[in-house]
């Protein structure tokens, strides 16, 4: 039984009662959804979901975990194993965000629409992800500014605003779109950070005169070199 249970095709059945089981908890809300409503969508008897999910919490807590769970997991490593600065890290932390969400956009938009109904046990695991990526960003904005990379911020609001770019995405993304995620996730990292790194007017706070002297003589030197260009 444990070497059907691992065969691919196992992971790709259940996979798809997942993502119809998500689209079914976004449009009827998870109290008012049956398992019987599961299985239609997928034109299986129920007996056919009993083999992979006993009930509908069963196929909720398995949405919470593959994802959310695991996307907490992945987002702790790239920051553990990304040794560039902490503008670096924050954009590949939104860039992963708005893939994730842009991609997997019926999970992620059932697990917002259902939060409040959770079980207490789902819940948890859930509301425990989700800080754990606040507290992720707070971490990473917090070592900006203490590095002189970002604006001095509140980090947690800063954060908030960073994860609120992403998560808007798996509401009003396309894949018929102008973008592919990938090009969305660069131009939409871009635009949220730049509210957040410092300004050569913010760095030159504090400067001496010389090294504000500097900085002048290095924009009037890429000022020239793009009117040649």
């Amino acid at each position: 039984m444990n070497e059907v249970r691992s065969a691919p095709r196992h992971q790709l059945v259940r996979d798809e009662i997942l993502t119809k089981a998500a689209e079914v908890f976004e449009r009827q809300g998870f109290a008012q959804t049956r398992l019987e409503d599961i299985a239609t969508v997928l034109s299986l008897k129920r007996s056919a979901i009993y083999y992979y999910f006993k009930t509908k919490n069963d196929i909720l807590h398995a949405l919470v975990e593959d994802y959310a769970e695991r996307k907490a997991r992945e987002m702790e490593d790239l920051v553990t194993d990304h040794k560039g600065s902490a503008i670096e890290k924050l954009q590949v932390l939104l860039s992963v965000s708005v893939l994730n969400r842009t991609l997997e956009g019926p999970r992620v938009r059932a697990l917002d629409t259902v939060a409040t109904e959770m079980p207490a046990k789902t819940k948890a695991i859930f509301e425990q992800a989700r800080r754990r990526i606040l507290n992720l960003h707070v971490g990473v904005i917090r070592e900006g500014i203490e590095q002189g990379e970002l604006r001095a911020v509140d980090p947690t609001m800063a954060a908030l605003a960073v994860l609120g770019v992403a998560n808007w995405t798996s509401w009003w993304y396309s894949p018929t779109g102008r973008q592919r995620p990938e090009e969305l996730a660069r131009s939409l990292a871009d635009i949220a950070l730049n509210g957040l790194a410092r300004s050569e007017i913010d760095r030159s706070q504090g400067q001496q005169p010389l090294q504000i002297i500097d900085l002048i003589q290095r924009d009037l030197g890429e000022l020239r070199r793009a009117i040649a260009g």
